[in-house]
């Protein structure tokens, strides 16, 4: 499905809930799927990383503590973080426009700024592909405006995104590509104007004119 292009990000949408069910679960296969010359998990971990929906806000982290994680599988376990880690880590946290909070509490940050965070430490692994479960869930509007800004830029970087999401309107504005599913398959998949103004498919426009 996506080939070799980096630098292309999908919006993946759930008509029913048995098709969210199902998105919850392909992040790993997928991963696995289009990294043909994986040779471990530690090799998938350095081309796909996940960006999961909430942050472990309330243990005291800083966000140079939670993005420093993101390194784990670029050393071994026993071997502490060295320069080149510690460079990737501002350096995701920079492209996230967090740098004058690299040693804030993530508790203190807001819902938007936690989110971000998550996205840096995707981004120290220096992955080629990131995989994002539902960005904006529970993020306010100037929050959503900030994300989608990180990931045009990203991709204007060429990093490929695979983004899980229920926004529509956060799925037109980021999206090059959208997949709609339905009972666990992919029901309708193409560029984000065709899909939201001129659906083929039955359940996209029950779907789509049930909520916009």
């Amino acid at each position: 499905l996506f080939g070799t292009v980096w630098g292309i990000y999908h919006a993946m949408m759930a008509i029913s809930a048995e098709g969210a069910a199902t998105l919850d679960k392909v992040a790993g296969p997928v991963g696995e799927a289009l990294i043909m010359t994986a040779v471990g998990l530690a090799e998938n971990a350095r081309q796909v990383a996940a960006v999961m929906q909430h942050a472990p806000s309330d243990i005291g982290f800083t966000a140079r503590e939670i993005v420093e994680t993101g390194r784990l599988a670029h050393r071994p376990w026993y071997r502490p973080a060295g320069a080149d880690d510690r460079a990737a880590v501002e350096a995701a946290l920079a492209q996230v426009g967090l740098s004058d909070h690299i040693n804030a509490e993530v508790s203190d940050l807001s819902g938007g700024q936690q989110r971000r965070v998550l996205i840096a430490r995707a981004l120290a692994g220096r992955p080629d592909m990131l995989i994002m479960d539902e960005p904006t869930a529970g993020v306010d509007v100037a929050s959503q405006d900030v994300l989608a800004e990180v990931l045009h830029r990203l991709s204007g970087e060429g990093t490929t995104m695979l983004i899980v999401t229920h926004e529509m309107n956060f799925a037109q504005d980021v999206s090059q590509r959208v997949m709609m599913f339905d009972g666990g398959r992919v029901v309708e998949e193409g560029e984000p104007a065709r899909i939201f103004n001129q659906p083929e498919h039955e359940r996209t426009r029950a779907f789509l004119s049930s909520i916009l």
